[in-house]
């Protein structure tokens, strides 16, 4: 007798199952699609342990056909395509024709459901696969469906999930990703009884994200608008403020689906690396529309991975799209403290030397748009210096209102600028603001391809392998845009004779060597991102670093610079170049006001 046996329907409906309901957020998942694709404008969820017991989705949909109910959960039924060529143009989300024959085959459905061209609903009930009523009913217009005891019949499946409050998390997270892609629908999830989120159903993405995240997520936020021959890109994203460390708060849309994009998240990452600090997520909200035809969403079974025809265009304008909406967005960090704040103990009686204004000390006022600067206690000798670095901020046609006609304080620990606005205190961090400006003056200059070199007095020698030096070869107008001067020296060598201006302070070789392992980078990259990297990596070599004396002039001048910016506030490594403080927070923390 052969061993090979034609499996029952039952046990190939649980196999099914196994693919489609992990846990109780699939089986919200699949139903709240189904209502979505109904045409629902009302969508209510409601679970009990965190949907293992009980789940319950309620919508206000089209219903179905009652010539359709008992079709409905028999296997690879649907109403969305009618042979293989419709799979490459499907824009709606339950198509896979799974997931009401999975959901019942490890659990006890209930649905009722009702056309507006009948008077009456039909109620269908069934228990691990098996139909056991269908008959007419008193129903409303739309879907209501109870799902109840989860894997009941399939124990070993059961086990493996969480605790309730996990699986309820689970829940309340795959709604909020539905809800977002979903503005114009108001959803509603109550678990246990208590309303965990209910949006408004306006149709306002942004109403949306603060009905989720709360009001001070929705005031960090900033619209993101792109759109190509190919593609359209909309959505928020979030300051550097907001962010966090991991990606639980990015939300990624491709026509409808929330999906996950190793390709977009790192074109994400990458049009925030000037704005977001090493092992920082941003928060994001981000749709992409495209042609159906271009992209595969069948690469997993719940469909939650996508694959794109062409992933180079994809990555170029996910980037440009971020990138824009940050540049467009980026504003200063201000510092709050808490209703309590408690501080370590100083020395009594310690006061800073370094931002005392000494006896014949400057204490600059900061104010391009007057035709002369205020100065307190002016030694003769800076007076020339001022007028020539005024006249020059005088000249620039966008000076920035986070220091526009600000007041110079001091240079606090030989790395801070102290600015006083108003009100406020404005701490300017002289590394990470001299490091934009320099990184901005570079990408001007290599974009407007001028030279970017200055000559070494004494060449430097660097040996390298021959995979190297055929890299070098192929790549030398790049290095030379860069600045980088150099030319073979014989036995796997090169001789380098220029580099960016700025200099180096004698790590040539180090920086050099950093640049080669960014074009050698395994990582395929777009090459406005390499160039980008590799302008990181220099301005932050060329900078003024901290622990740094800078007199009245240097000072003067990186203000004028640093104003002129259309991102002054964070370091291309994405750390901040200025916070503030407000004289109340500052009177809160020494107790003055409550």
């Amino acid at each position: 007798m052969g061993k090979i046996i034609t499996l029952d329907e039952g046990t190939i409906n649980k196999i099914a199952a196994g693919e489609v309901v992990e846990r109780p957020a699939s089986v919200v998942k699949e139903l709240v699609e189904n209502s979505i694709d109904a045409g629902a404008s009302r969508i209510n969820v409601e679970v009990k342990n965190g949907g293992v017991s009980f789940i319950k989705v309620i919508d206000n949909g089209s219903g179905i056909e009652e010539d359709d109910v008992i079709i409905a959960f028999e296997r690879h039924s649907t109403s969305k395509i009618k042979h293989s060529d419709d799979l490459s143009s499907i824009l709606s989300l339950g198509f896979r024709g799974e997931a009401l024959a999975s959901i019942a085959a490890v659990s006890k459905v209930e649905m009722v459901t009702r056309t507006l061209n009948k008077p009456y609903g039909i109620q269908i009930y069934v228990q691990g696969g098996n139909i056991e009523y269908i008959k007419q009913t008193g129903a409303p217009v739309g879907t209501s469906v109870i799902v109840k005891d989860l894997f009941f019949n399939t124990p070993a499946r059961f086990k493996f999930l969480k605790k309730d409050t996990t699986e309820g998390g689970y829940v309340s997270d795959i709604i909020s990703r539905i809800a977002l892609s979903n503005p114009g629908i108001s959803f509603k999830l109550v678990s246990n009884g208590a309303t965990i989120i209910h949006t408004p159903g306006n149709n306002d993405l942004l109403s949306t994200i603060v009905s989720i995240y709360g009001t001070d997520i929705g005031k960090s936020v900033i619209e993101i608008s792109y759109k190509d021959d190919l593609i359209r890109i909309t959505g928020y994203a979030g300051g550097a403020e907001i962010s966090r460390s991991n990606r639980n708060y990015q939300s990624l849309f491709v026509n409808g689906r929330y999906v996950k994009s190793k390709l977009v998240t790192s074109a994400i990452d990458e049009a925030y690396r000037t704005y977001l600090m090493k092992n920082r997520f941003a928060f994001i909200v981000l749709k992409i529309e495209i042609d159906p035809s271009a992209i595969d969403v069948n690469v997993h079974p719940a469909k939650m991975e996508v694959r794109f025809s062409d992933e180079q265009s994809i990555y170029r304008a996910v980037y440009h799209a971020v990138n824009n909406a940050l540049s467009r967005g980026s504003k200063i960090i201000e510092v709050k403290t808490e209703k309590e704040t408690f501080f370590k103990e100083s020395s009594p009686g310690y006061v800073n030397q370094d931002i005392q204004a000494q006896p014949g000390q400057n204490l600059y006022k900061y104010s391009p748009d007057k035709q002369s600067p205020v100065v307190q206690n002016r030694v003769q000798k800076n007076e020339d210096i001022e007028n020539e670095s005024l006249r020059n901020l005088e000249a620039q046609n966008s000076i920035s209102r986070d220091i526009t006609g600000a007041h110079i304080i001091g240079q606090l620990f030989s790395t801070y600028v102290l600015l006083q606005k108003d009100d406020y205190l404005l701490i300017i961090d002289q590394h990470a603001a001299h490091e934009r400006i320099i990184f901005e003056e570079m990408k001007s200059r290599f974009s407007s391809n001028k030279p970017m070199s200055q000559t070494l007095m004494v060449p430097v020698v660097i040996n390298l392998t021959h995979q190297e030096i055929k890299t070098l070869d192929e790549n030398k107008e790049f290095f030379n845009r860069l600045g980088f001067i150099y030319e073979e020296f014989g036995n796997n060598s090169i001789v380098i004779r220029a580099v960016p201006y700025g200099g180096c302070d004698g790590n040539e070789k180090e920086m050099f060597l950093e640049l080669l392992d960014i074009v050698t980078s395994p990582v395929k990259e777009n090459n406005n991102i390499i160039t980008d990297r590799a302008l990181y990596k220099i301005a932050c070599k060329v900078a003024v670093k901290a622990n740094m004396n800078l007199d009245n002039k240097e000072t003067l001048e990186m203000l004028k610079k640093l104003s002129g910016l259309g991102n002054p506030y964070t370091c291309p490594h994405g750390r901040p170049t200025i916070i503030k403080i407000s004289k109340d927070e500052l009177e809160k923390m020494f107790k003055r006001r409550l």
